[in-house]
């Protein structure tokens, strides 16, 4: 069963639900020439620049006033009728500059009450509150002419409130969304990303895809999502410290990992489609995988896998699982380490007949190139487990 909650929607679908998720989600919008109109304030004007720029001409502002060292625009509005528009109920800056290049610098960046609707047989978004700290705006020319644009460059962002309907009335919401970006050192970047009760309706998925979800009595997904990793694009050393993928009632997937050689040169040379097959192989040998863990802890979606194909076959679920484990038993002969299949055969049957966590570990006590691995397991896959330290357990 393909459990895809964007890939499984039809690319009509897709573009709109992706438009109407706005500030985060939203596609490229046209940017027609500035027009908006003056207030009077410098940064007020410059942030009215960076709305056109963003894609909504004619923009706007019901008033504008100065408290300390905030400037605030009030009753914030962009677009024409028949094409994508945007209303703020309030924009506050703080602590706002303006430097020679006419970018914002300001300490923070609040929008309360956003709201976004897209051309003719487009999606519409709604978010009641978008704070970003340290953020950089660019206001001189349009950039990437999209609302993302709003967002410029920040250290933090936090969003609060989401609902986004495609045109045919299918929704998604979103809780909270939070992305933290550590300061830029050098080649050295680090970030953390949390996003909590997303939801989606069924309706996005293939007819097939959300006939089966509701045969296993799903009627909506409500994922969360977190992830914290770092990279340096010098060394091309790269940590997932963490990254978690929760489904309400179906489970949790986990997965940590570290590797070395994924520079910004070797990333280009791996997604280049020009790249020679001595090129390539030189690329894989300079990247080495150091540990992955990955772990799956049930909350549902086993036992009602094991239970509707129980009901389809008309056979005891212990039948089930003796037929899948031993499938997973003559798949793995290829591997031709018995120790590993049996290892391997009854964590995954003890975890079938009572659904908890299962953990897979690869550990080698020498990093492991991608080349090295690849020539493993076309050459002599039985040496893998030994090659990677590979262990799994139940817990």
């Amino acid at each position: 069963m393909r459990l895809r909650p964007v890939a499984a929607c039809s690319p009509a679908r897709v573009r709109a639900l992706m438009l109407a998720a706005s500030l985060l989600l939203c596609a490229a919008l046209p940017a027609p020439l500035a027009a908006f109109e003056p207030t009077g304030n410098l940064i007020a004007d410059a942030y009215l620049r960076a709305v056109e720029n963003a894609g909504f001409s004619e923009a706007r502002a019901g008033s504008v006033e100065r408290v300390a060292d905030s400037t605030i625009l009030n009753d914030v509005a962009g677009g024409r009728d028949g094409a994508a528009r945007i209303t703020m109920d309030t924009v506050i800056l703080d602590g706002a500059l303006m430097d020679a290049d006419s970018v914002i610098i300001a300490s923070a960046i609040t929008y309360d009450g956003v709201a976004i609707a897209g051309g003719p047989n487009e999606g519409s978004s709604n978010l009641g509150r978008v704070m970003l700290t340290n953020v950089r705006l660019p206001t001189a020319a349009p950039g990437a002419e999209s609302t993302s644009a709003l967002l410029g460059t920040f250290a933090t962002l936090s969003m609060g409130d989401l609902t986004a309907r495609s045109a045919a009335g299918e929704t998604l919401t979103l809780s909270s969304l939070s992305i933290t970006r550590a300061p830029a050192e050098g080649t050295q970047s680090a970030g953390t990303i949390a996003m909590e009760d997303l939801v989606f309706d069924l309706a996005l998925f293939e007819e097939q895809a959300a006939r089966e979800l509701r045969a296993l009595g799903y009627e909506a997904l409500s994922v969360d999502l977190s992830a914290d990793a770092a990279w340096d694009s010098g060394n091309g050393a790269a940590t997932l410290n963490s990254a978690a993928l929760s489904i309400e009632e179906m489970g949790t997937l986990e997965l940590k990992g570290t590797a070395t050689g994924l520079t910004s040169e070797v990333l280009n040379r791996l997604t280049s489609a020009n790249a020679d097959f001595t090129r390539l192989t030189e690329t894989l040998g300079q990247v080495t995988l150091r540990r992955v863990e990955v772990a799956f802890a049930d909350a549902g979606l086993t036992g009602r896998l094991l239970e509707r194909t129980s009901q389809a076959r008309q056979t005891d679920r212990s039948i089930i699982i003796g037929q899948l484990t031993d499938a997973l038993s003559r798949l793995l002969a290829t591997v031709g380490d018995q120790a590993f299949t049996d290892t391997v055969v009854s964590t995954v049957r003890g975890f079938l007949q009572a659904p908890g966590k299962v953990r897979i570990r690869a550990e080698p006590s020498e990093p492991v190139s991608a080349l090295e691995l690849i020539s493993a397991a076309m050459l002599n896959p039985r040496t893998i487990p030994t090659l990677l330290a590979i262990s799994i357990e139940r817990e």
